[in-house]
């Protein structure tokens, strides 16, 4: 096979190379846009394959104050170190989870999800759309 044949067939096959989970790093407890909150983060994820993320903010409290977190659309962990809550501000629901994905908590808090409505709490802070959500340790 001639040089500038293989050359070519190898860019070929690295631009063809799916996209790779890449994991994130909350640095930031806030839900004001900023680049290094979980709602950024979370969208980073989704944008790159799926991963684990993960927090170094130390003990905090993260309060949703602009709605659901991003749509979980691909395979995603997220570890809260037994340091982390997430509020949904009495107003929302924390997480969706769509088709095809799988959404695994760890060592994290939820709590005041949507406002009073007639289901379980559960149901109140995950929108999980009858897809694969796993929960080893996290306290809703």
């Amino acid at each position: 096979m001639k040089p500038t044949l293989l050359v070519v067939l190898l860019l070929l096959a690295l631009s063809l190379t799916a996209t790779r989970a890449s994991n994130q790093v909350v640095t930031d407890a806030g839900d004001s846009g900023g680049p290094n909150q979980l709602r950024a983060k979370i969208a980073a994820a989704q944008s790159s394959g799926g991963g684990a993320i993960t927090f170094t903010t130390g003990t905090a409290t993260i309060v949703l104050m602009n709605g659901a977190l991003p749509s979980i659309t691909t395979n995603t962990v997220i570890d809260g170190g037994n340091k982390i809550t997430i509020s949904g501000n009495n107003a929302s629901q924390i997480f969706s989870v769509d088709n095809g994905a799988t959404l695994t908590l760890n060592n994290i808090t939820i709590f005041r999800k949507l406002a009073p409505c007639h289901c379980n709490d559960f149901n109140a802070s995950l929108f999980h759309r009858r897809r694969t959500v796993l929960l080893p340790r996290p306290i809703l």
